[in-house]
């Protein structure tokens, strides 16, 4: 393959999309979006593909989701915890 200086900008502005569109996703995930929302904005045709490609974003998400929780049982009164 002959690469020219053509080929080289192409390549370039290809990695600067690459570059912008990784951190709009990264944003949104930080942002709180649904990982379907952000399938949805990036064009991907399952959110699978957004969840193998951005996964590693999301290292703390779970702790994120228990402590919410523990939030929520905490606010609900005792007497209704059992009903």
């Amino acid at each position: 393959m002959l690469i020219n200086s053509e080929t080289a900008l192409w390549r370039n502005k290809s990695k600067r999309l690459d570059f912008l569109r990784h951190s709009h996703a990264s944003m949104l995930i930080e942002m709180g979006f649904a990982p379907l929302e952000i399938a949805d904005r990036l064009g991907h045709e399952s959110v699978k593909t957004t969840l193998d490609t951005y996964s590693h974003l999301y290292p703390d998400k779970d702790q994120q989701l228990a402590d919410r929780l523990n939030q929520f049982r905490r606010a609900v009164p005792p007497e209704e915890e059992f009903s």
